[in-house]
C-alpha cells in the first residue's frame, strides 16, 4: 500500500505540485508514468525468468 512508505507518497506530492506550477495537468501525465513502470516491471520480470531459465539451455 502507498501509504506504508512515507517516501513515496512526498514524492507523489512533489511531482503533482511541480506538474501544476508547470501549468500541466497531473492527471495526464500519471497514465504516462503507469505505462512506463508497467513496461519497466514487465521487462525485468522477463529478464528474470530467462534467468532462471538459461540453466535449462544446452552447453556448448
Amino acid at each position: 500500500m502507498i501509504t506504508e512508505n512515507p517516501n513515496k507518497v512526498c514524492l507523489i506530492l512533489w511531482k503533482a505540485i511541480a506538474l501544476k506550477k508547470l501549468g500541466l495537468d497531473p492527471a495526464q501525465s500519471s497514465s504516462i508514468m503507469l505505462t512506463i513502470i508497467t513496461d519497466i516491471a514487465g521487462f525485468m520480470s522477463f529478464l528474470g525468468i530467462v534467468l532462471l531459465l538459461s540453466d535449462m539451455l544446452p552447453k556448448g
